[in-house]
């Protein structure tokens, strides 16, 4: 007999069965017993949560004629024996992905008008319901409003907003919620206590998050490490399987980091790297332990929020209890800040390191974050071989824009975001413009055609053209106001703005944000185009067809505009 996997062989049988779905279980349970069951339901939800597994229960309850609980089918009458083994006449599944025309749904009006073979209904599951054509849905609203006596419809699907309105107002809809990962990880030890199966109770909570709330998911998990690990499995193995870091590892960096000890922090993480670990998935498992220890230091019961095995539990509790909250928020931020620029880098390894540097180094970047900007290098003799523009001195501010001044935040005030201690101010600038345009657009998008001069200290001046009327929008009361506030609350201290006029010279040497972004979109277009021209398969194709580019379109990957770079009348 060929092997049956986990996920058929403990499909549930009733309803009692069914993992976290009591709210649909229970309704369906009810509505059999009273007699008060529709016609038409639409089960919507995530993959592998219950739904068709619903439907064929509620097709043998309504055919069941054996013994059995109200609401329940007794799985043993040949009806549900049937229905098991996908025979049933009277239960008619149907696939919407591989049948979505009209036609399909033709046949099947025509099929409904016949009275059921055997058994009280007939019963027709249609999977994947969304896959259906307009036309076909429209042929399909009166038969679902009105159909046979006797006949159910059950539709099923993960995009219930593809589903036309007209639709849903005729069937009875059941939402079927993502399984937490207790009752998911619950579920496993029974399979594993009934295959013979050793594994420990957080390897199955590992499985369980993996699966992200869906239990068919997590019994093929399960499958595979079971065929990679045999009947004895340890964490190692479900690590492997899984993808997932050794969490062992990751609670060393993080001792390392907290205790100051950067070069050890920095040996586990490489040993890490070595081992095949990528850095990607380093940076992300360590925000995830923050942001539980973060939860952990401000929640009474952070279980109730957390979803973690036991005795990981355990010790995220007693690494909170023994840090400084102030400095676990910088660490956040720090790491937080390192993922977004490994995003963007060919090198994210060393970007990870400079944030465990940093991290470790937590009560320095704290101190520079209350303190203000560290002063500046004078320029060199090097700065002006390179053509590197020189920054002012330390005793020498700008004179031409602001002064720098540098203050201490009050008692009472909070440390700003701690990348604004380790990243340039042109970062700074876009971060915060980010931040106002997500509150206030209209204000931001003014601020994307202004110059940001000058963030040191407690100051922050913006530049503009002699007359500019951005410049002089800003500069009403109630505008000034505005942006003031915003920027106070995301520095998170009192911050002096500034607004100076520019020379047109010096405006065209300084670029603002909506510049920069069509710089950058120019420069990668220019990049792509060269990089597609240069093809070998281009050039073939140019050469067997004796023809020429006329068009290269570059679908930007920062927004859904096409740029599109014409090519010159030259043959290529």
């Amino acid at each position: 007999m060929s092997y049956l996997v986990l996920a058929r062989k403990y499909r549930p049988g009733t309803f009692s069965e069914v993992v976290g779905q009591d709210h649909v279980t229970r309704t369906l349970r009810n509505a059999i017993a009273s007699g008060r069951l529709g016609h038409a339901f639409l089960f919507s939800g995530l993959r592998g949560v219950g739904k068709t597994s619903v439907a064929r229960i509620l097709a043998k309850s309504l055919n069941c004629d054996g013994e059995h609980e109200p609401g329940e089918p007794c799985g043993h009458c040949p009806a549900c024996v049937e229905v098991n083994e996908g025979r049933s006449l009277n239960v008619v599944e149907m696939d919407a992905a591989s049948h979505t025309g009209v036609d399909d749904i033709r046949e099947l009006r025509e099929a409904v008008m016949y009275a059921p073979a055997e058994g009280k209904h007939k019963v027709y599951i249609i999977d994947e319901v969304h896959m259906l054509s307009k036309s076909a849905f429209n042929a399909l609203l009166k038969t679902l409003e009105e159909p046979p006596p006797r006949v159910t419809f059950i539709l099923a699907t993960t995009e219930p907003h593809k589903v036309p309105v007209t639709i849903h107002s005729r069937c009875q809809r059941y939402d079927f919620r993502r399984i937490p990962s207790s009752m998911i990880a619950e579920h496993l030890g029974h399979i594993c206590g009934s295959e013979g199966i050793d594994i420990s109770p957080d390897s199955l909570h590992r499985i369980a998050v993996a699966a992200e709330g869906s239990l068919r998911d997590s019994q093929s998990l399960l499958d595979q490490i079971i065929s990679y690990a045999g009947n004895m499995i340890a964490e190692e193995d479900v690590n492997t399987v899984l993808g997932t870091l050794d969490r062992g590892m990751l609670f060393k960096i993080l001792d390392a980091s907290f205790s100051g000890s950067a070069g050890d922090a920095l040996g586990t993480m490489g040993e890490m790297i070595d081992n095949g670990a990528d850095p990607m998935r380093i940076v992300l498992d360590l925000i995830g332990l923050l942001r539980a220890l973060l939860l952990a230091a401000e929640l009474e019961k952070p279980e109730s929020v957390l979803d973690l095995p036991e005795g990981e539990m355990e010790t995220i509790k007693q690494l909170s209890t023994n840090t400084n909250r102030e400095l676990l928020r910088v660490r956040f931020a720090l790491m937080a800040r390192a993922e977004e620029r490994m995003r963007r880098s060919p090198q994210p390894r060393f970007h990870l390191e400079l944030a465990v540097v940093h991290m470790a180094r937590a009560e320095e970047v704290a101190s520079l974050i209350s303190g203000g900007s560290p002063p500046a290098a004078p320029p060199t003799a090097r700065s002006a071989e390179t053509g590197t523009a020189p920054r002012p001195a330390a005793s020498e501010p700008d004179k031409t824009h602001a002064t720098e001044t540098v203050g201490k935040p009050s008692s009472e005030s909070v440390a700003p975001p701690a990348f604004a201690a380790i990243e340039t101010p042109e970062e700074t600038w876009e971060s915060l413009v980010a931040f106002i345009n997500g509150k206030m657009p209209n204000i931001g998008s003014i601020l994307e055609h202004l110059v940001c001069l000058q963030i040191a200290g407690d100051e922050l001046v913006i530049g503009g053209v002699k007359g500019e009327l951005y410049i002089e929008i800003l500069k009403e009361k109630e505008k000034q106001a505005v942006l003031k506030s915003m920027v106070d609350e995301f520095f998170f201290r009192d911050i002096n703005v500034r607004f100076t006029e520019m020379e047109a010279i010096e405006r065209a040497r300084n670029h603002n944000i909506v510049e920069k972004n069509e710089i950058r979109e120019s420069d990668l277009a220019r990049k792509i185009r060269k990089e597609t021209l240069e093809h070998a398969a281009i050039k073939n194709a140019i050469e067997i067809f004796n023809g020429k580019v006329e068009r290269v379109r570059v679908l930007s990957a920062r927004t859904p505009e096409t740029l599109e770079i014409e090519e010159k009348e030259e043959d290529v």
